[in-house]
């Protein structure tokens, strides 16, 4: 994804819990001819989002695109961790992660972003995501339902379509895309899908058109919310 958007002209801010691990995207990048820097941001340090947004400002003065791609399955087994059984200190971790980090970040950077001309919030989220696709017994996996996991999405899923309904007078536009099963950390290699392909809904989005907001996208088709 961060590839992409170099190739497209972005200069891209890798971010990382890890700043080591984000100056090796950056580098991959800048090695390939593209322009990019690094910051660390931790969804669970609240002081790293205010210091890559001050670093932002002081170097761009504006923020065209933010991609929340962060997050966090605390259950393990897809199976564990149902409604009925739910450990609350996960759920709370879960949430604490994947909805709070995510909408204060968010927040943090909103003002960097209402200084661009045309900027894109776009928060990846997951098919698994929508109630409605959930609430069907005829899907695939239709009972593999980790509470705190998908619980939180859904949250962000709701965040994605009241920021959206917020900003609708602006030029900051809020949207959700699925990527797909992809092969990352959270998606190991059993995914079904390779990072470069599961980038496609994302950086449709992250280069929309200006008032093209509050939509759920997998591969250039609606999500169900």
């Amino acid at each position: 994804m961060s590839l992409r958007l170099a190739d497209l002209g972005h200069h891209v801010i890798v971010t990382a819990r890890s700043a080591s691990a984000a100056a090796v995207v950056a580098r991959e990048i800048t090695a390939t001819g593209g322009s990019a820097t690094f910051a660390r941001i931790d969804l669970a340090d609240r002081s790293t989002f205010v210091e890559a947004a001050g670093v932002v400002e002081r170097e761009f003065g504006r923020l065209d695109v933010l991609v929340n791609y962060a997050g966090v399955r605390l259950e393990g087994d897809c199976m564990g961790n149902t409604a009925d059984s739910v450990d609350m200190a996960v759920f709370r971790s879960t949430f604490e992660i994947n909805f709070f980090g995510l909408v204060d970040l968010t927040l943090t950077m909103l003002p960097l972003l209402r200084q661009s001309d045309a900027a894109n919030i776009v928060n990846v989220s997951s098919v698994m995501r929508s109630l409605t696709l959930q609430a069907d017994p005829d899907r695939p996996n239709a009972m593999k339902k980790p509470f705190a996991y998908d619980a939180s999405k859904t949250a962000a899923n709701a965040f994605t379509v009241h920021l959206a309904a917020a900003l609708h007078e602006t030029r900051v536009g809020g949207n959700r895309a699925h990527p797909g099963g992809g092969r990352t950390d959270l998606g190991g290699e059993a995914a079904s899908l390779r990072l470069e392909v599961g980038a496609d809904s994302i950086v449709v989005m992250a280069t929309a058109e200006s008032g093209i907001t509050g939509q759920f996208i997998h591969q250039g088709e609606p999500v169900p919310w």
